[in-house]
This record gives structure tokens, C-alpha cells and sequence, in this order.
């Protein structure tokens, strides 16, 4: 796998794919401790499979990953990931349901604690479940507009099939 051997070159920290470059995962990808991959736009990981140890430099509004595929000891460089880069299109009639529920999992899974929504509304035809199975998630926060959406382009909302918004308390 080319990709693993470039990883894997002691004198590369940083792979930025390429605009428009789409790599497949098969299997399972092993980012050694210390190496970022840098998504520029149109770049993409795709396939199914493991990714394990990545750290991700992404523009918050980039679609980078497949909702096929698992990322395990995974962080931001920032520290926050976006439901964006798991494919939600926040474009107020897409079904974001599957997307938004694998940006959620993954932050839990990864104990990262900020997930943002760039501006758009986002539509779930299911609900969307913040767990952790044997944990208690506490203090993970998702950021963006969760009040109704009142059509401003900068706002960013959540809305149920059912019409009703997404909210989070605190």
C-alpha cells in the first residue's frame, strides 16, 4: 500500500493528499505517532477498514472519510472534528442521519470532545445517540446553531423529518 509506506518513511511528518485525490482503505491503515495527513479539497479516504493512530489537518466544511470506515486512536490537530468530514451535507434536504451518527461515534470513541457543524441544516430521519457502551460521556461538546433555523446562511441547525430541531442541554 503505497500510502502506508509513506507513512511509515521516518522523514515525512506530514502527507497532504492532493485535491481531488481519492485513496482507498482496505483493510486497515497504521499512522505512526507524530505523522498527520493534510486533506485538501476533494481530497478523500475511502473503503472500508481501520485507521488507526491518524492525526487530521482538514478545512472544517472537507468531506474525508467514508462512513465505512473506522478511525481508532484518531485526533484533530485542533482537537475538533466536523460533522462534515464524515460526509453530512447540511444542505437542508439530504438525510444526514448516517453521517452525523459516525461524526458522533467517532468523537466518543476517540474521547474527543468537540465535534463542530459548519453552517447548513442538517436532516436526520432518525435520532441521534451520543454513547459509549460501559461509559459515562461526559463534557463532549458539539457546536453550532441548535436553535430553529431561521434561514440565515451563517447558522447551522439540526432538524428531525418530524420538522422539530436537535437540541443539546447542558
Amino acid at each position: 500500500h503505497q500510502v502506508q509506506n509513506i507513512l511509515n518513511n521516518s522523514s515525512i511528518r506530514t502527507v497532504v493528499l492532493d485535491a481531488q485525490q481519492v485513496v482507498t482503505i482496505d483493510g486497515g491503515l497504521n499512522v505512526p505517532a507524530g505523522k498527520i495527513i493534510s486533506f485538501t479539497n476533494g481530497s478523500r479516504l475511502t473503503g472500508t477498514g481501520v485507521i488507526s493512530g491518524l492525526t487530521i489537518d482538514a478545512d472544517y466544511g472537507f468531506h474525508i472519510f467514508d462512513t465505512t470506515l473506522l478511525l481508532v486512536n484518531a485526533s484533530a490537530e485542533n482537537g475538533t472534528f466536523s460533522a462534515k468530514w464524515f460526509g453530512a451535507q447540511g444542505d437542508g434536504t439530504t438525510d444526514d442521519t448516517v453521517e452525523l451518527q459516525r461524526a458522533i461515534d467517532t468523537c466518543v470513541f476517540n474521547n474527543t470532545k468537540r465535534l463542530l457543524f459548519p453552517p447548513g441544516k442538517y436532516i436526520t430521519s432518525l435520532g441521534l445517540v451520543v454513547r459509549k457502551p460501559g461509559t459515562v460521556v461526559e463534557n463532549m461538546t458539539m457546536e453550532g446553531l441548535v436553535s430553529p433555523y431561521s434561514g440565515t446562511a451563517t447558522e447551522a441547525s439540526i432538524w428531525m423529518s418530524n420538522g422539530q430541531s436537535f437540541g443539546l442541554l447542558s
